[in-house]
Protein backbone atom coordinates (compact mmCIF):
# COMPACT_ATOMS: atom_id res chain seq x y z
CA UNK A 1 0.00 0.00 0.00
CA UNK A 2 1.11 3.49 -0.75
CA UNK A 3 1.96 5.51 2.33
CA UNK A 4 -0.56 8.27 2.86
CA UNK A 5 -3.27 6.82 0.61
CA UNK A 6 -5.88 7.03 3.34
CA UNK A 7 -4.95 10.66 4.01
CA UNK A 8 -5.49 11.42 0.30
CA UNK A 9 -8.85 9.63 0.34
CA UNK A 10 -9.85 11.59 3.44
CA UNK A 11 -8.95 14.92 1.81
CA UNK A 12 -10.86 14.09 -1.38
CA UNK A 13 -13.91 12.95 0.61
CA UNK A 14 -13.89 16.23 2.55
CA UNK A 15 -13.70 18.20 -0.70
CA UNK A 16 -16.70 16.34 -2.13
CA UNK A 17 -18.64 16.81 1.12
CA UNK A 18 -17.86 20.56 1.17
CA UNK A 19 -18.88 20.95 -2.45
CA UNK A 20 -22.12 18.99 -2.07
CA UNK A 21 -23.32 20.82 1.05
CA UNK A 22 -21.60 24.13 0.32
CA UNK A 23 -19.79 24.07 3.67
CA UNK A 24 -16.29 25.41 4.20
CA UNK A 25 -14.35 23.41 6.76
CA UNK A 26 -11.34 25.70 7.03
CA UNK A 27 -12.97 27.95 9.63
CA UNK A 28 -15.49 25.62 11.22
CA UNK A 29 -15.94 25.33 14.96
CA UNK A 30 -16.32 21.99 16.69
CA UNK A 31 -19.63 23.05 18.24
CA UNK A 32 -22.57 21.61 16.31
CA UNK A 33 -25.27 23.65 17.99
CA UNK A 34 -25.32 26.32 15.27
CA UNK A 35 -25.88 24.01 12.30
CA UNK A 36 -27.88 20.82 12.08
CA UNK A 37 -26.24 17.70 10.78
CA UNK A 38 -27.34 16.82 7.23
CA UNK A 39 -28.51 13.34 8.20
CA UNK A 40 -27.57 13.08 11.84
CA UNK A 41 -29.60 13.16 15.00
CA UNK A 42 -33.11 12.03 15.68
CA UNK A 43 -36.30 14.03 15.81
CA UNK A 44 -38.29 13.49 18.98
CA UNK A 45 -41.62 11.94 18.10
CA UNK A 46 -44.74 12.06 20.18
CA UNK A 47 -44.84 9.45 22.90
CA UNK A 48 -47.53 6.88 22.32
CA UNK A 49 -49.81 6.31 25.27
CA UNK A 50 -49.83 2.74 26.46
CA UNK A 51 -52.26 2.85 29.36
CA UNK A 52 -54.86 5.30 30.64
CA UNK A 53 -53.64 7.50 33.44
CA UNK A 54 -55.13 6.20 36.67
CA UNK A 55 -55.08 9.63 38.34
CA UNK A 56 -57.50 11.10 35.79
CA UNK A 57 -59.86 8.13 35.99
CA UNK A 58 -61.35 9.15 39.33
CA UNK A 59 -61.60 12.88 38.56
CA UNK A 60 -63.90 12.77 35.54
Amino acid sequence: MDAGIFEKINIEAKKLYEHKLKIRNKRMAADGSFARAPKGGFSPDRIRRIAVKKALKGIF
